[in-house]
């Protein structure tokens, strides 16, 4: 695994750095930090890990979201042996276009492999969440009453409760 790779020429010590910056300032009055990154296991996404107590990864509804998904497994894991402390998983639906027999046959799948880590509601697929950031707004300035707006603000009720699938659905 690459991504690791670049701690070698740094040492552990490296992937804690972001961890402590965020100790040191001002953010560590909040209750949350969300720190976004792309879907890579590049330095910033191992720093991320490190620095983090809980993980959301998106799973989208097709099939290679499911071998993404094992990859970022493998990253999680590793990164977990590396930093020496366990990451709260949650998984969140994405791009989820719930008429589509594939879009459920996958999401039945991920809640099948991860009990009481798929977090209750799923974000449907949405034109106003595509056009959003090419206008360089959140879903909420570009279209407050999207479904995507609605998805995104039951998915932030469901972090703050740690409300889960279950798995019947």
């Amino acid at each position: 695994m690459n991504e690791f790779e670049h701690l070698n020429e740094g040492g552990v010590e490296r992937g804690h750095r972001l961890r402590k910056a965020i100790e040191a300032s001002s953010l560590s009055a909040y209750d949350f930090v969300l720190i976004d990154c792309p879907p890579s296991s590049g330095l910033l996404g191992v720093n991320a890990m490190f620095a983090s107590s809980e993980l959301i990864v998106p799973v989208s509804g097709d099939y290679l979201s499911l071998q993404g998904l094992s990859r970022m497994m493998q990253i999680l894991k590793r990164s977990e042996e590396i930093s020496g402390h366990r990451i709260r998983l949650w998984l969140v639906s994405t791009r989820m276009q719930l008429r589509r027999k594939l879009t459920a046959e996958v999401r039945k799948r991920v809640l099948k492999y991860f009990p009481s880590r798929v977090l209750f509601t799923p974000i449907r697929e949405n034109v106003a969440l595509a056009e959003c950031p090419s206008f360089g707004k959140t879903i909420f300035d570009y279209r407050k009453k999207s479904s995507g707006a609605e998805d995104y603000f039951s998915l932030a009720s469901d972090v703050l409760e740690r409300r889960v699938a279950d798995g019947q659905e």
